[in-house]
């Protein structure tokens, strides 16, 4: 009796742990959707307007809300044709929290559409 007790406890406490793994697995994809999702939303909705914005100066863009999770964009122009887009995705509360931060330097073309030059994605949890 006590063997099947001492089974039946770690068969829990197992199952437990895959749970908990899963939460946390999915909070972090809805980060990284949200970061993601950042990202092209403000490729795509470029506007023109930005080259106005102080070369080396900061701009929060927007905060944006994709289903469960939430991403915050902010620029800093560089050079007259470059800019730094760093987008911060999170998602869930607690310990299943999850952030991801995106990185993307982005070039204007001859037509002042941007271009994305370079990016990079670091997990932060």
């Amino acid at each position: 009796m006590l063997l099947v007790s001492v089974v039946a406890t770690g068969a829990f406490c197992q199952a437990f742990q895959h749970f908990r793994a899963g939460v946390g697995e999915v909070a972090q994809l809805r980060a990284l959707l949200a970061a993601e999702s950042g990202l092209e939303h403000t490729l795509a909705g470029w506007d023109p307007s930005w080259s106005v914005d102080p070369i080396g100066q900061p701009v929060l863009r927007e905060a944006l809300r994709v289903g469960l999770a939430a991403d915050t964009v902010r620029s800093i122009r560089l050079a007259p044709a470059q800019w730094l887009v760093a987008v911060g995705g999170y998602s869930g509360v607690g310990s299943s929290h999850a952030r991801y931060r995106i990185a993307a330097l982005v070039a204007l073309d001859s037509l002042g559409r941007p271009v994305l030059a370079k990016r990079g994605l670091t997990p932060l949890w």
